[in-house]
């Protein structure tokens, strides 16, 4: 090999033809090209290096700025629970007023209420149309009362906590009251009751186990009393105690019960009762049952208050009743009709004493002393007892 390109063995062969010499031209650019670029990138590295270098050594040099010259901003705790200048802040808007009252301390309102807006037909703000009043810290755990002066309804929001497990009550003047309750705080499982005052009254319950979902109760109208003529004086004064007359209890014409039908399946549908009809002063007992599969019609007895009954049976195929189960069942549902009437006397009551203790906590306001003032007071007796040794 060396003897035929003149070198010496070992030593790469001298290119002698034109397109040789050109191929190693061109790797000897690509070999300093390559070169440049890994020292530019190494310049980089090196230059970032001291840029981070100069910039900690910078850092280092600087001097602390100076202190603020305002103040540092200290509220006390008694103008922070004020919320405004003396307790009390009035803005008024667009045909509406917003008043904003403390929450704690001594300029707190003695009702609880921290806020109310009260909103107008015009712009002159003269008539009224709404009012809403916050409270808070309510011992009745009364939270919201919104008042609509032209249909004269009231509506108040309670708090869970609230006696007979009241949630909102909204009661329009002289017409009627409905009252929802907060379903945990009932062992009944009421949701619901709705009175029109000397008409009718309504309750709806959920997840009882006698699957009763609806009673209602409808009146018949009072007469009016008899005026009793003034009797003669006959010169002798009776010294005793008044005797209290309750109200006499209104009649009732009709009650109704509803129920759902049987979930687990032992008892077929159109067997079970869906509406329990009880006409006091007709002396007629009505039950209706749920439909059963593929039906538009369902199964109905009637019975009279002397036993006699009829019945409307929608398969004709399946047998009808026996006169002894006729019986037994006619004789469960007069027991049934005087524990219905109990507990809607009873429902009446209820109604009452929710109405007394309502117009007596509003008589009688009682707030919760909050954490916070406990505790401040606390600090300010052991502020005192330290100022006195």
């Amino acid at each position: 090999h060396g003897g035929a390109d003149g070198g010496e063995e070992g030593e790469p062969a001298v290119a002698s033809t034109p397109a040789a010499k050109d191929l190693q031209k061109r790797s000897g650019l690509l070999r300093s090209t390559t070169m440049k670029s890994s020292n530019s990138r190494s310049d980089l590295l090196d230059g970032d290096a001291e840029y981070e270098e100069e910039a900690e050594r910078h850092l280092e040099q600087l001097i602390d700025m100076p202190p603020s010259w305002v103040p540092k901003l200290r509220i006390p705790r008694e103008v922070f629970d004020m919320r405004c200048p003396k307790g009390t802040k009035i803005t008024a808007y667009d045909r509406c007023v917003y008043e904003i009252y403390a929450i704690f301390g001594e300029c707190a309102r003695w009702d609880g209420k921290v806020s109310k807006l009260t909103i107008f037909q015009d712009r002159e703000r003269t008539k009224p149309l709404e009012v809403r009043e916050v409270f808070a810290r309510r011992k009745d755990r009364l939270r919201e009362r919104r008042i609509f002066t032209n249909t004269d309804t009231t509506v108040e929001s309670f708090n869970p906590g609230s006696a007979y497990g009241l949630k909102e009550v909204t009661t329009v003047a002289k017409k009627q009251r409905v009252a929802h309750f907060y379903e945990s705080a009932r062992l009944d499982g009421l949701l619901m009751r709705t009175e029109v005052f000397g008409v009718k009254m309504v309750e709806v319950f959920r997840d009882r186990d006698d699957r009763l979902v609806y009673r209602s109760a409808t009146y018949d109208k009072v007469p009016p009393r008899p005026s009793t003529p003034p009797q003669a004086s006959t010169g002798v004064k009776r010294v005793g105690r008044k005797k209290k007359h309750d109200d006499p209890q209104q009649p009732i014409r009709k009650m109704t019960e509803k129920y759902t039908v049987v979930t687990d399946g032992s008892v077929a549908p159109e067997e079970c009762v869906r509406k329990r009809t009880f006409y006091c002063t007709d002396d007629q007992i009505r039950l209706d049952y749920h439909y059963g599969r593929d039906r538009i019609t369902a199964n109905c007895r009637i019975y009279s208050r002397d036993g006699q009954s009829q019945i409307t049976q929608i398969d004709p195929l399946k047998a009808k009743p026996k006169d002894q189960v006729l019986l037994e069942e006619w004789q469960s549902l007069i027991v049934a009709e005087k524990e219905c009437q109990n507990n809607v006397r009873d429902v009446e009551k209820e109604c009452k004493a929710i109405v007394y203790l309502r117009a007596r906590d509003e008589q009688d306001i009682k707030l919760e002393k909050p954490y916070y003032d406990i505790v401040r007071v606390k600090v300010e007796e052991s502020d005192d007892e330290g100022a006195g040794e």
